[in-house]
């Protein structure tokens, strides 16, 4: 059975540490931080989306989708003692 050991070191990652006491790891390539800060900007983009127009769409629609917003809404903040 294999077991983590302290006396291993990976000698790949290097950690700064400065005066003190933060790790400075090493920062990703470019092209991965500028792909990583894209993703992050569409799923803002999308879940306002979801949230502001289409939302908002769905409760005008119908009286019934109205009220199971509100039933929604009522049994999230209904305490129950």
């Amino acid at each position: 059975m294999g077991s983590i050991s302290n006396t291993e070191e990976n000698t790949d990652a290097i950690l700064a540490v400065t005066p003190a006491g933060d790790f400075n790891p090493p920062l990703a390539p470019f092209g991965e931080r500028v792909s990583w800060a894209l993703y992050d900007f569409a799923n803002t983009v999308f879940s306002m989306n979801i949230a502001t127009l289409y939302f908002a769409a769905w409760l005008r629609g119908s009286e019934r989708n109205r009220v199971c917003a509100c039933r929604c809404i009522d049994s999230c903040f209904r305490r129950n003692f």
